[in-house]
């Protein structure tokens, strides 16, 4: 997956995902398009990814908590 650069979700697709970990994706460097699709999302995990991906994930990440 190192080569990865892109995710996009559909929406209605994974429905029931409650945990999603991205890790060591060195070339992804944007948030997932359509991640905000994940309504049932509870934990959004990020573990050595690049900076850019990080800056472009924190909204949605507060998004997640508030949903606790």
């Amino acid at each position: 997956m190192s080569n990865l650069k892109s995710i996009i979700i559909e929406q209605g697709a994974l429905n029931s995902l409650k945990e999603l970990t991205f890790m060591i994706i060195p070339n992804l460097k944007t948030a997932p398009f359509g991640i905000d699709y994940l309504g049932n999302l509870e934990v959004l995990n990020t573990r050595f990814m690049p900076t850019e991906f990080e800056k472009s994930i924190v909204p949605l990440a507060k998004l997640v908590k508030q949903k606790k």
